[in-house]
C-alpha cells in the first residue's frame, strides 16, 4: 500500500503539487463555515483509530454522521476496499431514499 500511495503521489503533475502548496499558504478556509452551508446530509467513513468529534461537527451540520471501519488507517478505501465499498453503497442508498422522501 505504501508503494501504491507513494507512486500515485509521485505521478501527480507539478501543477497539482503547486496548488497543494498554495492551499497551505492561503488563509485557511473555515471548515465550520463550509459545513454550515451544506444543505445535503453529510456522511463520513473513517478509521476507528482516529475518532471524529461528531458532537462538534453536528454543531455546524446537524445531519453529520460517521461510520467507522476497523483494522484500517488513513487510506480506508485502499486498505479494505470491500468494506469501504459496502459502506459507501449503504450510504448512497440511504441518501437516495432521503432525497425521494424529501420530494
Amino acid at each position: 500500500m505504501i508503494e501504491r500511495v507513494a507512486s500515485g503521489m509521485a505521478a501527480a503533475s507539478p501543477k497539482v503539487w503547486l496548488e497543494v502548496a498554495r492551499a497551505f499558504l492561503r488563509p485557511k478556509l473555515s471548515l465550520t463555515r463550509v459545513l454550515e452551508k451544506v444543505k445535503a446530509p453529510i456522511r463520513c467513513v473513517a478509521s476507528d483509530r482516529n475518532t471524529v468529534n461528531v458532537e462538534v461537527a453536528r454543531r455546524h451540520a446537524s445531519s453529520f454522521e460517521v461510520v467507522y471501519m476497523s483494522n484500517v488507517g488513513h487510506f480506508v478505501m485502499i486498505e479494505d476496499p470491500t468494506t469501504f465499498n459496502r459502506l459507501l453503497d449503504e450510504i448512497v442508498k440511504e441518501l437516495i431514499l432521503y432525497q425521494v422522501e424529501a420530494t
